[in-house]
């Protein structure tokens, strides 16, 4: 039978009072600050990608954007909203990993897409301040 005094005892139990201290303080949560405020840039610049591809749309142009875009401008949206969406691709894999990256930027993707849509089935005017607010929310959070 093992024998432990009072003092190890007391000993023993501040240790791991100590250490479930410290294990509150540790970097994960400074990190974890770091990954919100990431998830809020990737969702920002997904809403600024999904609005350059709906942009794309003859319809959607003509609900949003008064006057005419020409053909080589929307080519210009449709590239950069590839670019955009590609690069939160990468960035969400390079904080995140492969295990969780795709799966946080896929997250972010339908939100965005959901607040397009019903941007465009009830308000379409607003989407182009949407996603101006979306495109200078994201580059500030991700400065930060």
């Amino acid at each position: 039978m093992f024998y432990c005094s009072s003092s190890q005892a007391k000993a023993n139990r501040s240790f791991r009072v100590s250490n479930i201290s410290t294990r509150k303080n540790n970097s994960y949560t400074s990190h974890k600050t770091n990954g919100e405020n990431l998830m809020i840039s990737l969702l920002c610049f997904c809403i600024v990608a999904m609005s350059n591809f709906s942009l794309v749309l003859t319809k959607h142009r003509k609900e949003t954007i008064p006057q005419n875009i020409t053909l080589p401008n929307t080519a210009y949206l449709k590239a950069s909203a590839w670019l955009i969406t590609m690069l939160s691709l990468v960035v969400s894999v390079i904080q995140f990993g492969w295990s969780i990256g795709p799966s946080a930027f896929f997250g972010c993707l339908t939100i965005a897409v959901l607040v397009v849509v019903l941007t465009l089935t009830y308000q379409a005017r607003y989407l182009l301040h949407i996603t101006l607010i979306s495109a200078i929310v994201g580059v500030i959070e991700l400065l930060l």
